[in-house]
């Protein structure tokens, strides 16, 4: 186990919480992906937005996820 760093804490806005509430069907929807989706796709961009949040609120952990996953955060990242 590492230390990822420190994380700072901010309130959750409606809408973010809202976004964030998805992440059961969003992580069904990445654990069936064999390549980066449609970004047009309902699912895409539901997934795109909830990922988007969590690393705004989770970014300590951002470096740790893209060592790994460069390509998936990158996506995510990308302004469409």
């Amino acid at each position: 186990m590492i230390q990822a760093g420190t994380q700072g804490v901010s309130p959750l806005d409606n809408e973010t919480l809202k976004v964030l509430q998805n992440a059961k069907q969003v992580s069904v929807t990445c654990l069936g992906l064999t390549q980066l989706p449609d970004p047009n796709a309902p699912a895409a961009r539901e997934m795109r937005a909830y990922y988007q949040a969590w690393f705004k609120y989770n970014s300590t952990f951002l470096d740790l996820v893209r060592a790994n996953h460069a390509g998936f955060v990158d996506w995510v990242a990308r302004k469409e």
